[in-house]
């Protein structure tokens, strides 16, 4: 309201800012009626007179000091809405277009502006203004040349357009275009929001990388002076995609180097001395290139060689990859082990993050960067030896690398072997996740891996939806329910091992409370609802305020060989590297007929 919005200033001078307001406020009430959505600049009139009274209110306030703070905040919003109605609806265009989408700190960019007339009324006098050095989005470049025209005044009829190119030499100092709430480690669950730019609360950061300004007088009939309009636009890149036309993207700062390490985590049985390779690689994203040396950084106990490598990249979006052995010099203690990659090159800059462009239609292109790091898990971890174990991929999951890194005989199975349906080569297979979802061709070849169990060999599912017990895929009935399969969702939730001296839990790793600590995100999903009696659940977990449930873990005896339907969530559990994920999963592929069977007869 007019009072609220002038409680508190003195008295000779709210009596001047209401008028201003009141004749505002019938000057949008005008512009509202005349509105046409085929002839627009209709309403162009009113909104430059409500345009005006906001600007004289707007300097009345502001000569008030203190005491009109609060209202100037007000008028100075407001004041953008209405510009930005009143350049829409006479037809106005401004674009303000750059020369590259991905950049790095000291890099000159292109800016092109353009201002299209394309309404009925005449523009005076239209300019960009050239900002000086470290006036440009709050320091991030400054103007270093121009065509020669960039300050001269143009005059724009009905359908012309004026256009300005430039260009900007960004500061050494940039900094990336990283999310606001990214920038500082979270507390448990909750961002740190850095209170530092107003983006508390948006999507994103609010203040664009590159932007420009300008300023014209605008023509328009009725109205005795023409309006003095100023104008800023943040830049974006714009492109052609030859399926979808043209795209808009904003412009993003980013490292000249991108490092990452690969693999982004292993676990390492304890005791074992083994060298490994790991790669770090290096995506130069600089147009004058980068020289310097990588290295790999380890904790203590591990030894890293070569030292360092000295690299070269001369082309804009090149990669390389560097190779680095890894190994224990000393028997390292269990736990979580991290080491980081770092780039330096030759004049000092420092690197050590991974940088990834996260691209898609639906979403602002956005820059998501990690600490260049590789976590290993040292875990007491044992396989059963002289085992074959053959992996067949699902959606994609860990599964295999984990099996490979625990030190286990495995290979992936060829989706020729699966069409054969020849398993013979193996002693255990693992099923990944929702392979009866991902893989029409595993669905038909179910009779041989039934057969491969009835023959004596070990078979291990791991969690499907429904295809598989509608499918008939088990070797009993299962159920998953009607409506909504059985999980749990509390990575910390209450467990009970049913049978705590079943070989899954005792062989080779004897599996305690301990390894159900420090699981993420849930402790598994897609559980069985009912299953046929020759099935043996094993593992009871619970939800918080829900009923206890079964279905997580359950084996059967096929023929001469066993089968397994196992819900639990390692395809999480792998990548976080939870100790005990791995323990239980080593023991599942370790698992034999013999061993079920003797202890099923011995209970």
């Amino acid at each position: 309201t007019l009072a609220g919005l002038t409680a508190g200033l003195p008295g000779e001078a709210a009596a001047p800012i209401r008028e201003h307001l009141r004749a505002y406020r019938t000057a949008v009430h005008a512009a509202a009626e005349s509105l046409d959505a085929f002839r627009p600049e209709r309403a162009a009139a009113p909104l430059a007179l409500a345009y005006r009274h906001l600007q004289a209110t707007f300097g009345l306030a502001r000569d008030l000091a203190d005491a009109g703070s609060i209202l100037t905040e007000i008028l100075a919003v407001r004041a953008a809405q209405v510009r930005w109605a009143l350049l829409k609806t006479a037809s106005i265009v401004v674009d303000v277009r750059a020369g590259d989408d991905l950049v790095t700190a000291g890099q000159e960019v292109d800016l092109d502006v353009r201002v299209w007339n394309g309404g009925p009324f005449r523009i005076d006098g239209a300019l960009v203004r050239t900002a000086g050095p470290g006036e440009w989005a709050g320091g991030s470049a400054e103007f270093v040349g121009g065509d020669g025209q960039t300050l001269d005044p143009r005059k724009l009829d009905s359908g012309e357009m004026a256009r300005w190119s430039y260009r900007v030499r960004l500061d050494d100092e940039l900094p990336v275009s990283r999310l606001y709430y990214l920038e500082s480690p979270r507390d448990g669950d909750m961002y740190r929001w850095t209170g530092s730019d107003g983006s508390e609360g948006l999507p994103r950061n609010w203040r664009a990388l590159l932007s420009a300004a300008g300023e014209f007088d605008l023509h328009i009939p009725g109205i005795d002076e023409p309006v003095h309009l100023v104008w800023g636009s943040r830049a974006q890149y714009v492109g052609v995609d030859r399926a979808s036309g043209e795209f808009r993207t904003p412009i993003l700062a980013t490292p000249a180097l991108s490092v990452a390490i690969e693999p982004r985590g292993m676990v390492w049985p304890q005791g074992s001395r083994e060298a490994r390779k790991v790669t770090v690689l290096l995506r130069n994203d600089s147009r004058s290139g980068a020289t310097g040396t990588v290295a790999l950084q380890a904790p203590e106990g591990w030894e890293v060689t070569p030292a360092s490598v000295p690299f070269t990249m001369d082309l804009e979006g090149s990669s390389r990859g560097f190779t680095f052995t890894v190994q224990p010099d000393v028997d390292v203690d269990a736990g979580a082990h991290s080491f980081r990659a770092v780039a330096i090159r030759d004049d000092g800059t420092r690197f050590d993050e991974r940088v990834d462009i996260i691209d898609y239609p639906h979403i602002e292109r956005t820059l998501y960067l990690e600490p260049a790091e590789m976590r290993v898990s040292v875990v007491p971890v044992t396989v059963a030896a002289g085992i074959k174990v053959g992996y067949v991929m699902g959606s994609g999951d860990g599964g295999l690398e984990a099996l490979r890194q625990m030190g286990a005989d495995v290979e992936e199975v060829t989706a020729k072997r699966v069409r054969e349906g020849n398993f013979s080569p193996y002693d255990v297979l693992v099923l990944g996740i929702r392979v009866y979802e991902t893989r029409p061709d595993v669905a038909a070849a179910n009779d041989q891996i039934l057969e491969f169990a009835r023959a004596g060999g070990t078979v291990i599912v791991q969690y499907n939806k429904w295809e598989y017990p509608r499918g008939g895929f088990a070797p009993y009935p299962v159920s998953m329910g009607n409506r909504s399969a059985p999980r749990v969702t509390d990575e910390g939730s209450p467990f009970a091992l049913l049978d705590p001296g079943s070989p899954v839990f005792n062989t080779p790793n004897r599996i305690t409370k301990a390894d159900f600590e420090g699981w993420v995100q849930e402790r598994g999903l897609y559980f069985l609802s009912e299953w046929d009696d020759r099935f043996t659940p094993l593992l009871e977990l619970t939800d918080p305020d829900e009923e206890p449930t079964r279905g997580s873990l359950l084996v059967a005896p096929v023929g001469e060989g066993i089968y397994a339907y196992v819900a639990l969530s390692f395809f999480r559990q792998f990548p976080a590297g939870v100790p005990g994920a791995f323990r239980l999963f080593a023991n599942l592929v370790s698992l034999t007929a013999a061993e079920w069977h003797a202890h099923q007869g011995s209970r």
